[in-house]
């Protein structure tokens, strides 16, 4: 089916009216050009479907740092907080978590100004940084739960050995933390490659994401409704969460269930 979908976006690539073969000029009269124009082609040029599509990429791109970035600061951000308890880190927490039930949209316009003053409003790193940020609330209460739940004796004897903050970190923690490295991963992909919100408010049309393109195919009223492109971009913009979660379900079962019995 993704393959004869795919096919069917190649075979909408714009085709020259028949006037213009042999280097003949056509003829301009309105009559000539109804008969000249194909079905749908009205969606073409600027607006050609293929032409959108072949901006997923783009997607990519906004959604691999997003990832990294807000997972990275979320595990170090969890782990701290279990095993290197400091003066306000309860009050820290609450206010972290409290963030993660502000609606979005009472956020918009301060980060829109935020983001201009900064002079990143409008790129892909801007966009990076507000998943990043939206990202870390959730994200570090999951890790916060399941660090928890390792035993605290190894901490402690990786202090008697001397190790520091980041040695205990990437020698002890990331090795047995592997199942909710997963269910983050899964999370935030699913979430920053689904995203339409930030995508419209704080990219340029340019740089707009998939799930933004996705919605100005379908919901084109101009031309001919193309059913086969619609459908094509929609199995394309869907693929990734699917690959996502076909191989590393597992792994995400485990990781939810080992952060929601302690924490």
């Amino acid at each position: 089916v993704l393959l004869s979908s795919v096919l069917s976006l190649h075979s909408q690539r714009p085709r020259m009216p028949a006037g213009y073969a042999h280097g003949r000029c056509p003829k301009f009269d309105p009559a000539t050009r109804a008969q000249q124009r194909p079905p749908g082609s009205v969606l073409r040029g600027a607006d050609d479907p293929l032409r959108r599509v072949r901006r997923l990429p783009t997607s990519v791109r906004i959604t691999v740092p997003s990832v990294i970035l807000s997972i990275l600061v979320a595990s170090v951000n969890g782990y701290a907080l279990v095993n290197w308890r400091f003066k306000g880190s309860d009050l820290f927490f609450t206010i972290l978590i409290f963030g993660s039930f502000i609606p979005y949209q009472v956020m918009l316009y301060p980060i829109v100004i935020l983001l201009r003053e900064m002079g990143i409003y409008g790129t892909l790193w801007g966009l990076v940084l507000v998943h990043t940020i939206f990202g870390m609330p959730i994200l570090t209460l999951l890790f916060r739960n399941y660090f928890s739940t390792i035993p605290e004796e190894l901490f402690k004897a990786a202090r008697v050995d001397g190790a520091g903050f980041w040695a205990i970190y990437l020698q002890i923690m990331l090795p047995m933390s592997l199942p909710i490295f997963v269910v983050a991963l899964i999370l935030q992909v699913t979430g920053i490659w689904n995203d339409f919100l930030f995508g419209v408010v704080f990219t340029k049309p340019d740089l707009y994401p998939m799930t933004v393109q996705l919605n100005n195919i379908v919901n084109s009223v101009q031309g001919v409704k193309e059913y086969n492109v619609n459908m094509a971009a929609t199995l394309l913009t869907g693929l990734v969460p699917l690959v996502i979660y076909f191989l590393s379900g597992k792994l995400f079962v485990r990781g939810i269930a080992a952060g929601a019995v302690k924490g």
